[in-house]
């Protein structure tokens, strides 16, 4: 099922003449916290899918790591995204 999904998806781009110049994985694993880090570890699956449709260019966002082992936000805060970022700012 999936396998008809993908190739239903090609045929999708191929015939309105597009082509996927790259694929974004963006989150943060590297989040201090350990159960939003392991929600955010999808670039393995980001870059299998890349290869499966032909795409040679994997975008990310590395991530904001903590301060220190004891952390429970990320630093280097310097947007609204990801989603947590504004809770952060606010305990800052």
């Amino acid at each position: 099922m999936a396998l008809k999904k993908l190739e239903a998806f090609k045929q999708a781009i191929d015939s309105r003449n597009l082509t996927i110049s790259a694929l974004s994985c963006h989150g943060n694993p590297l989040h201090p916290n350990r159960e939003i880090s392991k929600k955010h570890h999808q670039f393995e699956q980001t870059v299998l899918l890349a290869e499966k449709l032909g795409v040679d260019t994997v975008v990310t966002f590395s991530g904001c790591p903590g301060e220190s082992e004891h952390s429970k936000y990320p630093v280097w805060v310097t947007a609204a995204w990801p989603e947590d970022h504004p809770e952060v700012l606010e305990w800052q």
